[in-house]
């Protein structure tokens, strides 16, 4: 299976009740993104089932809040 490369990585400190979003430049299958998280989750020591979304250059991820 060939990921996509790594382009960028930010640096953070999570915190409880964190969640990650992991970005790809092209389209991926299914596959691709159980292997993405299994591999994120994996280098960064998280637990299993860790709330990690990936998605594709089409998908943009935005929080709106109802707070003001």
């Amino acid at each position: 299976m060939s990921l996509p490369d790594v382009t960028e990585i930010q640096r953070w400190a999570l915190q409880p009740g964190d969640r990650l979003i992991v970005s790809t430049d092209r389209e991926i299958s299914m596959a691709e993104v159980e292997e993405i998280k299994a591999r994120v989750i994996a280098a960064l020591v998280l637990p299993a089932g860790f709330p990690l979304l990936v998605t594709g250059p089409s998908v943009n991820v935005e929080v709106v809040s109802g707070h003001d």
